[in-house]
Protein backbone atom coordinates (compact mmCIF):
# COMPACT_ATOMS: atom_id res chain seq x y z
CA UNK A 1 0.00 0.00 0.00
CA UNK A 2 2.52 2.47 0.81
CA UNK A 3 4.74 1.83 -2.46
CA UNK A 4 1.57 2.05 -4.30
CA UNK A 5 0.56 5.64 -2.33
CA UNK A 6 4.31 6.52 -3.60
CA UNK A 7 3.98 5.93 -7.42
CA UNK A 8 0.61 7.65 -7.34
CA UNK A 9 2.41 10.99 -5.90
CA UNK A 10 5.13 10.89 -8.52
CA UNK A 11 2.45 10.59 -11.00
CA UNK A 12 0.74 13.72 -9.94
CA UNK A 13 4.25 15.76 -9.14
CA UNK A 14 5.32 14.54 -12.65
CA UNK A 15 2.01 15.80 -14.49
CA UNK A 16 1.90 19.03 -12.62
CA UNK A 17 5.73 20.00 -13.66
CA UNK A 18 4.49 18.61 -17.65
CA UNK A 19 1.65 21.12 -17.58
CA UNK A 20 4.31 23.75 -16.04
CA UNK A 21 6.01 23.06 -19.08
CA UNK A 22 3.42 23.50 -21.82
CA UNK A 23 1.94 26.84 -20.09
CA UNK A 24 4.95 28.41 -20.66
CA UNK A 25 6.34 28.31 -16.84
CA UNK A 26 9.40 28.39 -15.32
CA UNK A 27 11.11 25.14 -16.04
CA UNK A 28 13.23 23.12 -13.46
CA UNK A 29 16.74 23.96 -13.08
CA UNK A 30 15.95 27.07 -15.09
CA UNK A 31 16.26 31.01 -13.89
CA UNK A 32 13.05 32.92 -13.63
CA UNK A 33 12.77 35.48 -16.52
CA UNK A 34 14.28 38.94 -16.46
CA UNK A 35 11.62 41.58 -16.12
CA UNK A 36 10.90 43.61 -19.48
CA UNK A 37 13.72 46.31 -19.06
CA UNK A 38 16.24 44.11 -17.72
CA UNK A 39 15.51 42.45 -21.46
CA UNK A 40 15.77 45.80 -23.01
CA UNK A 41 19.14 46.67 -21.35
CA UNK A 42 21.03 43.57 -22.27
CA UNK A 43 20.08 43.93 -26.04
CA UNK A 44 21.09 47.43 -26.24
CA UNK A 45 24.13 47.73 -28.51
CA UNK A 46 27.68 48.27 -26.56
CA UNK A 47 29.76 51.39 -27.47
CA UNK A 48 32.06 50.73 -30.57
CA UNK A 49 35.34 49.31 -30.26
CA UNK A 50 37.01 52.46 -31.88
CA UNK A 51 36.31 54.61 -28.93
CA UNK A 52 38.24 52.47 -26.75
CA UNK A 53 42.71 53.40 -26.03
CA UNK A 54 44.35 51.19 -28.61
CA UNK A 55 47.12 49.10 -26.34
CA UNK A 56 48.96 47.35 -29.21
CA UNK A 57 51.94 49.12 -28.64
CA UNK A 58 51.75 50.42 -32.29
CA UNK A 59 50.70 53.86 -31.35
CA UNK A 60 52.61 56.95 -33.06
CA UNK A 61 54.23 59.47 -31.36
CA UNK A 62 52.05 61.98 -31.76
CA UNK A 63 48.85 59.87 -31.11
CA UNK A 64 50.36 58.52 -27.94
CA UNK A 65 50.20 62.14 -26.56
CA UNK A 66 46.59 62.38 -27.27
CA UNK A 67 44.98 58.95 -25.95
CA UNK A 68 43.74 59.42 -22.66
CA UNK A 69 42.38 56.71 -19.89
CA UNK A 70 43.49 53.54 -19.46
CA UNK A 71 46.79 54.44 -20.77
CA UNK A 72 49.28 57.06 -19.47
CA UNK A 73 49.62 60.03 -21.00
CA UNK A 74 53.61 60.82 -22.52
CA UNK A 75 55.51 61.75 -18.82
CA UNK A 76 56.87 65.25 -18.93
CA UNK A 77 60.24 65.49 -17.45
CA UNK A 78 60.19 68.45 -15.05
CA UNK A 79 64.45 69.00 -15.79
CA UNK A 80 63.73 70.77 -19.55
CA UNK A 81 64.98 67.97 -21.28
CA UNK A 82 62.61 65.63 -24.04
CA UNK A 83 62.51 61.88 -22.37
CA UNK A 84 64.10 59.69 -24.67
CA UNK A 85 61.23 57.14 -26.49
CA UNK A 86 62.73 53.72 -25.10
CA UNK A 87 62.41 55.34 -21.43
CA UNK A 88 58.53 57.06 -22.07
CA UNK A 89 56.92 54.18 -20.20
CA UNK A 90 59.31 52.20 -18.67
CA UNK A 91 59.23 51.76 -14.88
CA UNK A 92 60.94 54.33 -12.82
CA UNK A 93 61.95 51.33 -10.37
CA UNK A 94 63.75 49.63 -14.02
CA UNK A 95 65.62 52.80 -14.45
CA UNK A 96 69.69 51.89 -14.44
CA UNK A 97 71.98 54.67 -13.54
CA UNK A 98 72.97 55.20 -17.27
CA UNK A 99 68.93 56.05 -17.92
CA UNK A 100 69.03 58.64 -14.97
CA UNK A 101 71.67 60.39 -16.59
CA UNK A 102 69.76 60.07 -19.80
CA UNK A 103 66.91 62.01 -17.99
CA UNK A 104 68.34 64.41 -15.21
CA UNK A 105 71.13 66.01 -16.49
CA UNK A 106 72.66 66.68 -12.91
CA UNK A 107 71.61 62.78 -12.20
CA UNK A 108 75.68 61.99 -12.90
CA UNK A 109 77.35 64.56 -10.75
CA UNK A 110 75.16 63.85 -7.77
CA UNK A 111 75.25 59.88 -8.45
CA UNK A 112 79.40 60.46 -8.22
CA UNK A 113 79.50 62.23 -4.91
CA UNK A 114 76.85 59.77 -3.87
CA UNK A 115 79.10 57.13 -4.12
CA UNK A 116 82.05 59.02 -2.52
CA UNK A 117 80.21 59.32 0.67
CA UNK A 118 79.01 56.08 0.30
CA UNK A 119 82.84 54.86 -0.13
CA UNK A 120 83.79 57.49 3.30
CA UNK A 121 81.27 55.31 5.29
CA UNK A 122 83.67 53.07 7.86
CA UNK A 123 81.42 50.27 7.99
CA UNK A 124 80.74 47.69 5.12
CA UNK A 125 77.65 46.23 5.80
CA UNK A 126 74.39 46.73 6.48
CA UNK A 127 74.77 45.14 10.18
CA UNK A 128 78.02 47.37 11.33
CA UNK A 129 75.95 50.08 9.77
CA UNK A 130 72.81 49.60 11.78
CA UNK A 131 75.38 48.57 14.76
CA UNK A 132 77.58 51.89 14.54
CA UNK A 133 73.98 54.03 15.08
CA UNK A 134 73.12 52.66 18.62
CA UNK A 135 77.20 52.21 19.70
CA UNK A 136 78.20 55.47 18.47
CA UNK A 137 74.89 58.13 18.65
CA UNK A 138 76.08 61.55 17.68
CA UNK A 139 75.48 63.96 20.81
CA UNK A 140 73.50 60.80 22.51
CA UNK A 141 70.60 61.06 19.06
CA UNK A 142 70.11 57.79 18.11
CA UNK A 143 68.70 59.28 14.71
CA UNK A 144 67.13 57.07 12.52
CA UNK A 145 67.72 53.67 14.31
CA UNK A 146 64.42 51.56 14.84
CA UNK A 147 64.14 48.53 16.93
CA UNK A 148 66.44 45.65 15.81
CA UNK A 149 64.44 42.80 13.40
CA UNK A 150 64.36 39.15 13.35
CA UNK A 151 66.09 39.66 10.01
CA UNK A 152 68.98 41.18 11.65
CA UNK A 153 70.49 37.93 13.46
CA UNK A 154 70.85 36.75 9.32
CA UNK A 155 72.67 40.32 8.41
CA UNK A 156 74.92 39.95 11.51
CA UNK A 157 76.30 36.34 10.32
CA UNK A 158 76.73 37.49 6.53
CA UNK A 159 78.52 40.53 8.20
CA UNK A 160 81.37 38.17 9.57
CA UNK A 161 83.08 37.13 6.44
CA UNK A 162 84.04 40.82 5.77
CA UNK A 163 86.59 41.89 8.61
CA UNK A 164 87.19 45.17 10.41
CA UNK A 165 90.52 46.76 9.67
CA UNK A 166 91.89 49.28 11.28
CA UNK A 167 93.78 51.79 8.67
CA UNK A 168 96.99 53.74 9.48
CA UNK A 169 94.79 57.00 8.17
CA UNK A 170 92.41 56.60 10.54
CA UNK A 171 91.87 59.14 12.85
CA UNK A 172 92.34 58.39 16.74
CA UNK A 173 88.36 58.95 17.41
CA UNK A 174 87.31 55.92 13.98
CA UNK A 175 90.68 53.45 15.49
CA UNK A 176 88.54 53.47 19.03
CA UNK A 177 85.24 52.99 17.20
CA UNK A 178 86.22 50.46 15.17
CA UNK A 179 88.27 48.43 18.08
CA UNK A 180 85.09 48.33 19.95
CA UNK A 181 82.81 47.48 16.72
CA UNK A 182 85.27 44.37 16.58
CA UNK A 183 84.44 43.85 20.56
CA UNK A 184 80.57 44.33 19.94
CA UNK A 185 81.05 41.32 16.85
CA UNK A 186 83.19 38.85 19.01
CA UNK A 187 80.33 39.20 22.07
CA UNK A 188 77.28 38.88 19.85
CA UNK A 189 78.36 36.18 17.84
CA UNK A 190 79.59 34.29 21.68
CA UNK A 191 76.14 35.21 22.93
CA UNK A 192 74.52 33.55 19.79
CA UNK A 193 76.51 30.46 19.24
CA UNK A 194 75.64 29.91 23.36
CA UNK A 195 71.91 30.26 22.22
CA UNK A 196 70.65 33.13 23.14
CA UNK A 197 69.02 35.51 21.25
CA UNK A 198 71.03 38.69 19.84
CA UNK A 199 68.16 40.63 18.62
CA UNK A 200 66.66 40.90 21.68
CA UNK A 201 69.80 41.66 23.66
CA UNK A 202 70.25 44.55 21.18
CA UNK A 203 67.24 45.63 21.77
CA UNK A 204 67.43 45.86 25.61
CA UNK A 205 70.39 47.99 24.99
CA UNK A 206 67.91 49.93 22.20
CA UNK A 207 65.44 50.61 24.84
CA UNK A 208 68.11 51.64 27.86
CA UNK A 209 69.91 54.58 25.26
CA UNK A 210 66.93 55.39 23.76
CA UNK A 211 65.46 56.35 27.62
CA UNK A 212 69.00 57.53 28.27
CA UNK A 213 68.65 60.00 24.93
CA UNK A 214 65.08 61.37 26.22
CA UNK A 215 66.39 62.10 29.65
CA UNK A 216 69.54 63.66 28.00
CA UNK A 217 67.24 66.08 26.01
CA UNK A 218 64.88 66.80 28.78
CA UNK A 219 68.38 68.45 30.77
CA UNK A 220 69.36 70.11 28.02
CA UNK A 221 65.92 71.96 27.32
CA UNK A 222 66.13 72.62 30.98
CA UNK A 223 69.68 73.86 30.63
CA UNK A 224 68.53 76.60 27.41
CA UNK A 225 65.34 77.42 30.19
CA UNK A 226 67.63 78.44 33.18
CA UNK A 227 70.60 79.80 30.37
CA UNK A 228 68.01 82.67 29.61
CA UNK A 229 67.03 83.64 33.55
CA UNK A 230 70.24 82.60 35.17
CA UNK A 231 72.28 85.72 37.80
CA UNK A 232 75.26 84.25 37.09
CA UNK A 233 77.84 81.95 35.09
CA UNK A 234 77.94 79.76 38.00
CA UNK A 235 74.46 78.77 38.60
CA UNK A 236 74.49 77.33 34.82
CA UNK A 237 77.79 75.56 35.34
CA UNK A 238 76.37 74.43 38.51
CA UNK A 239 73.37 72.83 36.66
CA UNK A 240 75.34 71.73 34.07
CA UNK A 241 77.95 69.43 36.79
CA UNK A 242 74.74 67.92 38.02
CA UNK A 243 73.31 67.02 35.16
CA UNK A 244 76.69 65.27 34.01
CA UNK A 245 76.96 63.51 36.90
CA UNK A 246 73.75 62.36 36.51
CA UNK A 247 74.08 61.46 33.22
CA UNK A 248 77.76 60.09 33.82
CA UNK A 249 76.01 57.46 36.47
CA UNK A 250 73.79 55.93 34.03
CA UNK A 251 76.50 55.42 31.14
CA UNK A 252 74.77 58.76 28.98
CA UNK A 253 77.06 61.24 26.90
CA UNK A 254 77.41 64.50 28.83
CA UNK A 255 75.60 67.85 28.09
CA UNK A 256 77.34 70.97 27.58
CA UNK A 257 76.29 75.20 26.52
CA UNK A 258 78.94 77.53 25.43
CA UNK A 259 78.76 79.86 29.10
CA UNK A 260 79.75 82.56 26.28
CA UNK A 261 75.94 83.01 25.95
CA UNK A 262 75.55 83.63 29.58
CA UNK A 263 77.96 86.01 29.94
CA UNK A 264 77.37 87.71 27.18
CA UNK A 265 73.69 87.86 27.91
CA UNK A 266 74.77 89.00 31.54
CA UNK A 267 76.41 91.99 30.12
CA UNK A 268 73.97 93.29 28.31
CA UNK A 269 71.61 93.63 31.21
CA UNK A 270 74.47 94.99 33.28
CA UNK A 271 75.20 97.67 30.66
CA UNK A 272 71.33 98.46 30.31
CA UNK A 273 71.08 98.66 33.92
CA UNK A 274 73.64 101.22 34.37
CA UNK A 275 72.68 102.94 31.09
CA UNK A 276 69.28 103.40 32.37
CA UNK A 277 70.69 104.86 35.79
Amino acid sequence: ALLAALAVAAGVAGAWLWLARDDGGEKPGEPAPRPERVRNRLAAPSKPAKDLPKTDGALAADERRTVTGRIIKVPKNPFGTPIPKDLEYKAIWEYTPEDYARVDPGYAARHERFLKAQAAIPWKTPSDRKLSLLLFPKDGNMGLLIPFDARFKDKFVESLKTPIEIGPDDSPELREQKKAMIDTRAYLKERMDAGEDIVGILNEEYEKNRRLSGMRENLLKELRALEKTASSVQEVQDYVNAANLMLEREGAGKIGLPLALTRYRLGRQKQSNGDNK
